[in-house]
């Protein structure tokens, strides 16, 4: 069957016509309740399976008056919108200035016939494939490898073929009340023509639980997939051992050599272990947490061999609590909650390590110091999050400022106050077998890096708002 294009596009710019401002435009669903129902499940369902959007070029095929792209702009660095029909365009191009949105661009092109040198980070196809015949998705698929680069991803969301290649010429739908032809090809030859120009599976999914009333046809289902750029093995263990490469940019001192260097390989290694599996950074995050509550059950224990024991379990803990951050940022699986997890994580586990070290401590010295030291080196350390904490927040100017003084203090920021710190330091005192030390050590060491830390951060304050007010 041969799909008339002209005849499509007719069929397009009459629902421009009659659907002058609204979503049914495009939605195809006549049915106010069910379009509301059918819009809300489609957005959630299409942002689980965006990447990260920020600092990102869209290319929008077939995108009507930009229904998604608006989406994509409160995010995106830029939002190119591609569709053949005029009044589409220009009800776009109306809706985006009205809405002060200026970082979309119309382009009025069949998606074919479209031509772009820029090389788009993701390709959004949302009810395009089944308007097109066999040859006219050719065309499209090497335009799409024309501009699209290593790390482009395609989300696709169209019609699709349960039971095999199912086509529909020319039958007169009530609902629409018009004719309607198109092809629903199956999940197989999508996955097989974007296999052809060089994408990808990494997933797919019905846009509608079975059941829902939105599936109104047995032989078809709206389905959604995503495709990621397909690199050879080979291409794999470069791009892998370059990063790893990278990952050793900072040799600035020999505590920096011996430690860090090690810790950001392993790193860089497991995630390009596990970057192609379903793991997702959540998971990495709770794996983290078990084997740091292994590690304390170890630092409880109060030997010399369960303190080695805990401080491996712990140095792995602290690797995985590095993957997680570094995996979510491969995958694009960035978003503020997993950030959170990982910061109540922190916050969750900090306590309980300080108390499985002073009880295995306490088992050989049952003192009350113990106890003493070991509430006072953790208040140290809450004070030091707390004040950083806050001095980012207080002052526009504290995250820069704080970045910098970083930067200016060179090999010396490894011994800030932080989770790295923490973990080496808590290592070595288990290597060289003092770890009853150890909290004696932390609250006099914090003690001074907190008054320093303070006073530090209130002459650049009080620096930056005398400037501020200076005229």
């Amino acid at each position: 069957m041969a799909i008339d294009l002209k005849e499509v596009k007719n069929f397009w710019e009459k629902r421009a016509e009659q659907h002058s401002d609204n979503q049914g435009i495009t939605n195809l669903e006549e049915n106010n309740k069910l379009r509301k129902l059918k819009t809300e499940l489609e957005e959630n369902k299409v942002d689980e399976y965006l990447p990260q959007l920020q600092n990102k070029t869209i290319l929008d095929l077939a995108g009507g008056y930009g229904r998604w792209a608006f989406r994509f702009t409160k995010k995106a660095k830029e939002v190119h919108v591609v569709d053949y029909c005029y009044d589409l365009i220009a009800l776009g191009k109306k809706k985006s200035k009205e809405q002060g949105i200026n970082n979309i661009k119309y382009f009025q092109a069949s998606a074919q016939d479209y031509d772009s040198k820029t090389k788009y980070d993701i390709i959004f196809i949302s009810g395009l494939l089944i308007y097109l015949n066999d040859e006219d998705l050719k065309t499209l698929g090497e335009k799409i490898r024309q501009y699209s680069h290593e790390n482009t991803k395609v989300i696709l969301r169209d019609g699709t073929g349960i039971k095999g290649r199912f086509e529909i010429n020319r039958r007169f739908s009530e609902a629409l009340q018009t004719y309607y032809s198109a092809t629903y090809r199956t999940p197989e030859q999508y996955i097989s023509f974007f296999k052809s120009i060089g994408f990808e599976i990494v997933k797919q999914d019905n846009m509608f639980e079975e059941g829902c009333e939105l599936n109104k046809f047995p032989e078809t289902r709206l389905k959604i997939y995503k495709f990621n750029k397909k690199t050879t093995k080979k291409e794999k263990k470069k791009l892998s051992l370059k990063e790893i490469r990278e990952g050793k940019h900072i040799k600035e001192g020999l505590y920096t050599d011996i430690l860090r260097v090690p810790h950001v390989t392993l790193t860089y290694l497991i995630v390009h272990a596990i970057k192609d599996t379903k793991i997702t950074p959540n998971q990495v995050t709770l794996f983290s947490m078990i084997l740091l509550l292994i590690a304390t059950y170890f630092y409880a224990g109060g030997t010399y061999v369960y303190a080695l024991i805990a401080s491996l379990l712990y140095y792995l803990s602290f690797v995985f609590d590095t993957v997680d951050g570094n995996l979510a940022r491969q995958k694009e699986m960035c978003s503020p909650l997993g950030g959170w997890y990982d910061k109540i994580a922190d916050r969750i586990m900090n306590p309980i390590l300080f108390f499985a070290i002073a009880w295995g401590i306490y088992l050989n010295n049952p003192s009350v110091y113990v106890w003493i030291w070991t509430f006072t080196a953790f208040a140290v350390l809450e004070f030091s999050v707390i004040v950083q904490y806050n001095f980012r927040v207080m002052f526009n100017f504290g995250m820069d400022e704080v970045k910098k003084e970083r930067k200016k203090r060179g090999w010396l920021k490894e011994f800030m106050l932080n989770d790295f710190f923490l973990c080496h330091s808590i290592i070595l005192f288990s290597i060289f077998g003092i770890l009853e030390y150890y909290m004696i050590f932390f609250t006099l060491y914090g003690g001074l890096f907190d008054i320093a830390m303070v006073t530090v951060m209130t002459y650049k304050a009080k620096k930056h708002l005398k400037n501020e007010n200076r005229p």
